[in-house]
């Protein structure tokens, strides 16, 4: 949705805008502009996270784009960040940030919306599904830990789920739980569905979407360069189809080659020149290590219910025909099956992001 301009009222928005401007090849930018609404994206936010950390020297989060889209707020977010470091005794925002990112505020008297990682590590992909669902229900995404690099790169399903908790009860001490996720965020939030059951805790709503299970997962990629071209695809959100054009050299281990496929996409002019290619390694060691657990994972039968959104559009070359077939089999109490139109990467996007939006709406409000 469009907005009138309004110009930066000081030097910190004006710098900030200067900066968005450069990466999103926009004259000019309001303060009240989103971020994404003017063509922003996970790739360009790094991008855009990178020289702002370089430009005011302090620690920015990964997410803080997502967290305040708007030049404005980022600008409040950067100012008290600042200042802390300037007041002697007071402790400074330090990365590692945490595994939460809101995707909406909502009401204080609604509980809220876990949305789980996808094998990226990042948050971005729910992006849209959060703008469609009712305004009041607050929205969390969690990121994959060790995005920062500060922190470890976690390698099972249980140990992630276990650590998730943690950061969910910081806002939620205590269920009833809503939980979902895309991919692997459906099989993170099964996982931590079955640990909090095995505390005690209710779990309201658990929602899979296209999320493959034991016997109908998705293929392997076990060649590196199978991986490299998800990878930018998916990840990176590039089209993969400049990589038949070049000669990839066969020296150097998996991280070298993605570095190499960045760089010539810097040359295809797919990115920026100025993107910041050193911070793609632990965004690959996250993904190799989100691949594996993924892969690692036997789920066992959960006394609860689930909701599963499968994609109509089934690629042959990746995708399992009927992931919901293993999911049927493990729901104790039963399962709802919804065949939702795009592919296993569009059914996160509009127009069928709508469509589940409106079926969980339904399910949030009936039991919140």
């Amino acid at each position: 949705m469009a907005t009138s301009y309004i110009a930066p009222r000081d030097q910190t928005e004006q710098t900030i805008a200067e900066i968005w401007q450069q990466s999103l090849g926009i004259e000019q930018i309001g303060i009240e502009d989103n971020f994404f609404e003017l063509g922003g994206d996970s790739l360009i936010a790094v991008q855009v996270i990178d020289n702002l950390r370089e430009t005011f020297q302090t620690e920015l989060p990964i997410e803080a784009i997502l967290n305040t889209a708007t030049i404005a707020k980022l600008s409040e977010s950067i100012q008290a960040r600042t200042s802390s470091e300037n007041i002697p005794g007071q402790e400074t925002p330090q990365a590692p940030s945490s595994l939460l990112v809101e995707l909406q505020a909502g009401s204080n008297n609604k509980q809220p919306l876990f949305l789980l990682h996808a094998v990226g590590g990042t948050v971005y992909i729910y992006r849209e599904l959060a703008s469609f669902l009712d305004s009041d229900i607050p929205v969390y995404g969690i990121q994959a830990q060790g995005l920062d690099e500060k922190t470890e790169v976690l390698t099972s399903v249980e140990e992630m789920a276990t650590e998730y908790i943690k950061a969910i009860r910081t806002v939620q001490p205590n269920g009833p739980y809503f939980l979902g996720g895309t991919s692997l965020g459906g099989i993170l939030a099964f996982e931590l569905a079955q640990q909090l059951h095995a505390e005690g805790e209710k779990v309201a709503l658990l929602a899979l979407i296209d999320t493959p299970g034991p016997g109908e997962m998705p293929k392997k990629l076990d060649s590196e360069t199978e991986i490299m071209g998800y990878l930018l695809d998916t990840l990176f959100e590039l089209d993969n189809s400049f990589l038949s054009l070049n000669s990839f050299p066969q020296v150097g281990n998996f991280e070298d080659q993605v570095i190499y496929a960045l760089e010539q996409a810097k040359i295809a002019k797919l990115i920026p020149d100025d993107f910041p290619i050193s911070q793609t390694r632990q965004f690959i060691q996250v993904f190799k290590a989100n691949k594996e657990a993924m892969w690692s994972y036997k789920p066992q039968i959960y006394p609860g219910k689930i909701i599963f959104f499968r994609a109509q559009d089934r690629c042959k070359e990746y995708d399992p025909l009927h992931p919901e077939y293993p999911w049927i089999e493990l729901a104790a109490s039963g399962i709802e099956i919804y065949t939702i139109g795009g592919t296993h990467i569009t059914i996160n996007y509009e127009p069928y992001i709508q469509v589940i939006a409106e079926k969980l709406n339904i399910y949030l409000e009936q039991n919140n």
